[in-house]
């Protein structure tokens, strides 16, 4: 790929990657700049090496790997840009969904014989992403140090709203790994509770960053691992189901409750600190909404949030952190949900009431004749 191609694999394809150089093995080269590789397939992908982007081909910067589905394996992965201009645009692979395993991957460099290789970002919405060994992270350009980005997103971009990423071996990685929480609302698989979303089982370098974003996310004092914070969970011990209602001793501003699974969708009513005024509840609901894309937030009074609509499914945790909001703090008093029927079912009453009052205008007629 030299520059500008955008490549697109559907459910329905089906493809042969074929071996150009025995010494090599099966090779994806991005070279140039632009370059976009999209997976939804649902089959595996067997590279020997990846290079996003490639120092042939006249550098390179902005090339992308978008994988939705499928299992891709690597031998080497190479992410960041090949050029001495860092503030082009980064180069990336981004995970979605299926899984990506690699055995070595370098993203950036802190080699100093290679001066133009920088700016690789990874990010990972969902799926599981493993590397046997991590390299780089930190390359120099102009007297300035670029650090490399791995960045584990709790988000509304994938179906479970989040992915992990692994190292199983040792990592002399000199970059940021970062989980982030990205909207203030989120409903994730039930699956996040208890897993670690960031995992080093080696040894790791020193002068990596792990961080978070979010007063939710617990990180290790050895920066090994990073999950959800078992003591932000207000789930009761008994657990939850729809149609109940929690309250708390005070304001939460952040955390999560496991609901159980529901067969019928529902909304949600959270009981919040009280605003002065309509002014100023308004302003929280439109800041939630523009962050949220999901879901319907709407004022119930100064003291609540009417939150539509909860689809069924299996369960889920519904995750809330309000700590970016600058205007004011607010917290979580209580929550509460109710049973939404379905469309088909409304449909089914609407008829009923039309033949119902079609019966009793027909009598009418009949006695009055």
């Amino acid at each position: 790929m030299r520059g500008n191609v955008h490549l697109t694999f559907l459910s329905t394809a089906e493809i042969t990657f074929l071996t150009e150089n025995p010494k090599y093995g099966t090779q994806l080269t991005m070279a140039g700049s632009g370059n976009t590789l999209n997976f939804h397939n649902d089959s595996r992908y067997e590279f020997d090496r990846m290079f996003v982007s490639a120092y042939d081909g006249g550098g390179g910067s902005n090339n992308v790997v978008n994988q939705h589905a499928g299992n891709v394996t690597a031998n080497g992965l190479w992410l960041g840009t090949y050029t001495l201009d860092f503030s082009q645009n980064t180069s990336q692979y981004n995970l979605y969904g299926g899984s990506f395993a690699v055995n070595a991957m370098r993203i950036q460099t802190d080699d100093t014989t290679i001066t133009t290789m920088g700016r690789g970002e990874a990010n990972i919405y969902g799926g599981m992403f493993t590397a046997n060994s991590l390299t780089g992270g930190q390359s120099v350009s102009g007297g300035v140090t670029y650090r490399g980005d791995i960045d584990i997103h709790l988000s509304e971009k994938s179906v479970a709203g989040f992915g992990t990423f692994g190292v199983t071996g040792n990592s002399s990685y000199k970059g940021n790994v970062t989980v982030s929480v990205d909207a203030p609302i989120l409903t994730l698989s039930p699956d996040v509770v208890g897993k670690n979303l960031v995992h080093f089982a080696g040894d790791v370098d020193t002068n990596m960053q792990l961080t978070t974003n979010s007063s939710l996310i617990s990180i290790s004092d050895d920066r090994k691992t990073a999950r959800l914070d078992a003591s932000k969970d207000v789930t009761p011990v008994d657990g939850y189901v729809v149609g109940g209602s929690l309250s708390f001793a005070e304001a939460v501003t952040g955390g999560y409750l496991r609901i159980e699974p529901s067969d019928d969708p529902y909304t949600m009513l959270l009981t919040t600190t009280e605003f002065a005024n309509e002014e100023a509840i308004d302003a929280f609901a439109d800041w939630l909404n523009a962050n949220v894309e999901n879901y319907s937030v709407t004022p119930a009074g100064l003291d609540g949030l009417q939150i539509e609509t909860f689809t069924t499914g299996s369960g889920s945790v519904f995750l809330w952190d309000f700590s970016d909001y600058t205007s004011g703090n607010v917290g979580v008093w209580g929550i509460s949900t109710r049973h939404v029927p379905e469309p088909h079912t409304w449909i089914l009453a609407l008829l009923g009431i039309i033949l119902y009052w079609g019966k009793f205008y027909a009598k009418k007629r009949v006695y009055a004749g």
